[in-house]
């Protein structure tokens, strides 16, 4: 049996790191900005499958299942998220979004996410000391591409 390749090192050995993020967010206007204010980014998508079931122990398929993606959440420091605010104006929950988020590293491939969601909710949480004011975004997230795939084959868009 033939050995497996061997995965070599990126160049000296680098990987993505958050400062390799750089993410920049499309507003209803229909003008884009990068946002370097940040200090967390959350997404995640799922396909929800069932196993169909017959008179056996064991499954005999699955369905085709159900694809869902999870909210995004969105840290942004205050005068950072109050700029994006300011920029919708009234009617700023709701608004829709087009999020693109840029892994860039030396050695590393550009790889590109692109989240389309709606920003349902905002959490502001100061406390005393000596940090920087930060407030969290929720976006209610319709789907995420991952560097131009879309999760389903037949993804309507």
């Amino acid at each position: 049996m033939p050995n497996a390749p061997v995965a070599l090192p990126l160049v000296n050995g680098r990987r993505y790191q958050f400062s390799s993020i750089e993410l920049s967010v499309l507003k209803p206007n229909g003008s884009s900005e990068i946002f370097i204010e940040i200090n967390a980014i959350n997404y995640a998508d799922s396909l929800d499958i069932a196993f169909v079931r017959g008179t056996n122990q064991a499954p005999i398929g699955w369905t085709d299942g159900e694809y869902e993606a999870d909210d995004t959440t969105i840290t942004f420091y205050k005068s950072a998220l109050q700029r994006l605010i300011d920029a919708v104006g009234s009617g700023y929950l709701g608004a829709n979004f087009v999020i693109t988020v840029k892994y860039s590293a030396n050695g590393e491939p550009l790889t590109t996410d692109v989240i389309n969601c709606r920003l349902s909710g905002l959490k502001d949480n100061p406390a005393q000391g000596n940090e920087a004011i930060a407030v969290e975004a929720t976006f209610k997230t319709l789907y995420i591409t991952r560097n131009n795939n879309t999760p389903l084959v037949n993804h309507l868009t």
